[in-house]
């Protein structure tokens, strides 16, 4: 980016409520047990996203964060919870699309283990469908008439939930030239987290994508359908790490020249590749 962003961040993907119960050590098979703290908070990645997102932006008038996605209605209690925790942070939550049909907010019952740190995660959609992609284009037609008010649309955001839907949706970014129609070329970024995505249907939305972010986990799942031999570098060899490895090899294939893709690895660090270049970038994690 050649300059602080102005306008306004669109982000699509899943808004649910989470349970959190916090327990000493994860519990056994049929035994009881009290936790030692428990709270109930706004969940999903699209979600999660938008309220860091609105709080790094926050005392900046010059940006509006955005959420879309599905919910089951206004008036759900559960969606009411999730949206008033939204505009706390900071974020604008008009373009959702509201779906009444009977159906619950998605929710994550979630176990955190203070032993060892980790989590263990139960969803469930609770009969909510996926947000219809030609919701999508009707939140951008709403932002553009609201561009005096919130600012030009200057980025869109993706998660991958849903294929061809969100094909779909980036097509309708880029459906007009740079300038012209609909929007003034914003940026288009596409989170990629699901292992049982397949790669071929990726192709032709990650070719329209400016910055593309790659979950580990999607990575390891699918390395072995893409190169012929998979294995990690170390921390003096991250060159030839198992990300770089496929982002590269990847990359050919879509015939991706202008854009940015991004892979964290938990513990060991960030990759990124400029497909624009071929250089090749990576971050350790923090100790």
């Amino acid at each position: 980016l050649q300059a602080a962003l102005s306008g306004r961040i669109l982000l699509y993907g899943n808004i649910c409520l989470d349970c959190v119960f916090e327990l000493p050590s994860y519990p056994k098979e049929d035994s009881f047990h009290r936790a030692s703290s428990s709270r109930k908070s706004t969940g999903g990645n699209c979600a999660n996203s938008c309220r860091v997102l609105g709080q790094l932006t926050a005392g900046r008038p010059a940006v509006t964060v955005s959420c879309v996605g599905a919910i089951p209605g206004r008036e759900d209690q559960d969606a009411a919870f999730a949206l008033a925790d939204l505009q706390s942070a900071g974020v604008e939550t008009s373009l959702v699309e509201e779906v009444k049909d009977g159906s619950g907010l998605p929710s994550s019952f979630v176990l955190l283990s203070q032993d060892t740190g980790a989590r263990t995660i139960v969803s469930t959609r609770r009969g909510l469908r996926e947000m219809n992609p030609e919701h999508f284009g009707i939140a951008l037609k709403q932002a553009q008439g609201e561009a005096a008010q919130r600012g030009q649309v200057c980025w869109c955001h993706l998660e991958c939930r849903q294929m061809p839907g969100v094909l779909h949706m980036a097509r309708s970014v880029r459906q007009e030239p740079p300038g012209r129609g609909l929007l003034p070329s914003p940026i288009l970024s596409v989170e990629v987290e699901k292992p049982a995505l397949e790669l071929a249907p990726l192709i032709p939305l990650l070719g329209l994508c400016d910055m593309v972010y790659f979950s580990s986990a999607f990575v390891e799942a699918r390395a072995a359908e893409e190169l012929k031999v998979a294995e990690n570098g170390s921390k003096s060899d991250w060159r030839q790490h198992l990300a770089l490895q496929f982002m590269r090899s990847f990359s050919g294939k879509v015939g991706c020249s202008h854009a940015l893709w991004i892979c964290p690895w938990g513990a060991f660090g960030a990759f990124a590749l400029d497909t624009t270049t071929g250089d090749v970038f990576f971050e350790p994690a923090a100790a």
